[in-house]
């Protein structure tokens, strides 16, 4: 058979620009991305793409094409960590990384259950929103701990400081389990749209490992951060990294400690300071919460001081990144404040920022699968499909 007779019987894809998914790219962050001439040294100094249909430039080539289908199940967005050496080196500051970005951010809206609730953290307009939803739940709790614990108790309790006089433990711990329960169930339809998207990218015949082992190994590769160590730009991005997941990690430690405390110690018959939440500073759990706290803080603190003074190396923050970093923040800060206010007895105050410091907990959780937080589910996801198949740097 000829070649113009092959091409008659399977003729090539026909590829139409979308000029409308460039835009949505464009306001994606992604506002140099006209630049590029597709040069390939983008590819060619990344230290995490594999040798064959390599990124960041076809996503370039997608992105400035308007290839929305095509980004929006591009497993290899997950795999960049924008180190942004391809920014650094791009000859013309077509912010390659930031492309990956955009396409990060396409992706998350694109697959978020409900659709909608993605704009919460993407729009500026919408943060009065973002802030009332949180505040109306702690609001209806604390509004039905008062009603239950009736007029006497009076509306800042009297005597030591202790928040389950305030709002009692078993009101905050149903609110928490229900916003979990609902975020869980939110975030598992999201995930299993994004790994259905993942799977069309490839031929139903392509081998693939086992999905617990590929999930082992990057379940390492996160906890080690070791992915990081390639990076050369951005290389202090792997001790900001650090301080934020073992920081948080440790304040989620902390967390389910006061819930066993609380919840679990009282119903086996163990007495452990009275079954309440507000715990002295020495106890293991407090001491856990703490660090944690400070290497939460330790790590956004370099984030954001890199993204200040130092774009080149961070690549270009969106809407979105001060979004989650300023929700992280607020909440590890109140959460401080309202622990020293605490230890101080200064009871309105103490109880007051108490408030405030729920409603950043709630807000948080609740918002997990729509902000950067949900990066955990879909660059998990994305990397153990990678290992799965083989594709690897």
């Amino acid at each position: 058979m000829t070649l113009e007779a092959e091409r008659n019987v399977n003729p090539p894809e026909m590829v139409v620009a979308d000029p409308a998914a460039v835009d949505r790219m464009l306001g994606y962050g992604a506002e140099a991305l006209r630049r590029c001439y597709q040069c390939g040294t983008c590819s060619v100094v990344c230290p995490r793409t594999p040798l064959e249909d390599a990124f960041p430039r076809k996503e370039m080539v997608w992105a400035q094409w308007g290839l929305e289908d095509r980004l929006l199940t591009d497993g290899d967005a997950w795999l960049c960590y924008q180190c942004n050496d391809c920014i650094t080196h791009c000859p013309v500051d077509a912010g390659p990384g930031d492309v990956m970005a955009a396409t990060r951010d396409l992706q998350m809206e694109e697959y978020a259950v409900p659709r909608f609730m993605a704009r919460l953290s993407r729009d500026p307009k919408a943060l009065p929103l973002a802030v009332a939803i949180p505040a109306a739940i702690v609001g209806l709790m604390v509004l039905g701990a008062q009603i239950f614990a009736g007029p006497e108790h009076g509306v800042f309790p009297s005597g030591d400081v202790l928040f389950g006089h305030f709002i009692n433990e078993g009101w905050v711990d149903v609110f928490v389990l229900s916003t979990v329960a609902v975020v869980a169930v939110l975030s598992y339809l999201s995930l299993r749209k994004f790994w259905a998207g993942l799977q069309s990218t490839v031929p139903e015949a392509t081998p693939r490992g086992p999905l617990s082992q590929a999930l082992r190994a990057t379940l390492g590769d996160v906890l080690s951060h070791r992915d990081f160590e390639s990076c050369q730009t951005a290389h202090p991005r792997k001790w900001a990294h650090l301080g934020l997941f073992y920081g948080f990690l440790g304040l989620t430690v902390a967390t389910t400690g006061a819930f066993v405390y609380t919840q679990v110690f009282p119903r086996i018959g163990v007495d452990h300071h009275g079954g309440v939440l507000s715990l002295p500073i020495w106890d293991p759990v407090k001491i856990v919460g703490n660090v944690g706290g400070v290497a939460l803080l330790a790590g956004l603190a370099q984030t954001m001081w890199v993204r200040l003074k130092r774009p080149a190396e961070s690549g270009k923050s969106a809407y979105s990144d001060w979004f989650f970093s300023g929700l992280l923040g607020l909440t590890a800060v109140s959460g401080f404040v309202t622990e020293i206010l605490r230890y101080a007895q200064a009871r309105t105050a103490a109880y007051l920022a108490y408030v405030v410091h729920l409603v950043f907990i709630f807000a948080l959780f609740g918002y997990f699968p729509f902000t950067k937080f949900s990066h955990a589910m879909y660059r998990t996801a994305a990397l153990t499909f990678a290992r799965q198949i083989g594709r690897r740097a």
